[in-house]
């Protein structure tokens, strides 16, 4: 665990490189931009799909994110897709 520009990240274990992740929620105007790339993760995902066929972890894994981040700003699946549709 290292701490760089006053964030906590951890390595990948094993993998020969120190690829770092940060712990917690997005620092300052992230929040919006993280919101964004799951809306419009999820969007696509949707359009390709039904809703039963798209999980929390492959939207997640789309917008590049933490799944529990769905969960964070949208209280899960259901609530993102809602506040997808409403922005359409």
């Amino acid at each position: 665990m290292t701490v760089e520009k006053g964030i906590e990240t951890r390595g990948v274990k094993g993998s020969g490189q120190s690829k770092g992740r940060t712990l917690g929620r997005p620092i300052g105007g992230d929040s919006e931009k993280v919101k964004q790339k799951l809306l419009d993760a999820a969007r696509q995902l949707f359009i390709s799909c039904e809703f039963k066929a798209v999980s929390v972890r492959q939207i997640a894994k789309s917008a590049g994110v933490n799944g529990a981040m769905v969960n964070y700003y949208f209280g899960g699946k259901r609530g993102l897709y809602l506040a997808m549709v409403e922005q359409v």
